[in-house]
């Protein structure tokens, strides 16, 4: 049976179902956690370093800290922070 993207909508919503798909966070966190070879993971952190510049250094302290992406993200806009402050060196 081929249905339309119209079809399948109406569908869903008459049977009060909703797409469940995964956040950003649970994809990056699902990536970097079921992985056989770490050799892929590094690969995976040099493709995202050169496609997103911006995010090079965080993809290096999420790859050296092993932090959870909530806890990494927490952490890093802490470091930002008190860097900013001058602060960071008091720890």
């Amino acid at each position: 049976m081929n249905f339309k993207a119209d079809e399948f909508l109406k569908l869903m919503h008459s049977h009060d179902l909703e797409w469940g798909g995964k956040s950003s966070e649970e994809l990056v966190i699902e990536r970097l956690t079921k992985v056989q070879d770490p050799n892929e993971v590094f690969e995976w952190i040099k493709q995202v370093k050169k496609a997103r510049i911006e995010l090079s250094d965080f993809m290096d302290f999420i790859a050296i800290t092993g932090l959870r992406l909530v806890e990494a993200i927490k952490s890093y806009n802490l470091i930002i922070k008190l860097s900013r402050e001058g602060k960071l060196s008091e720890y």
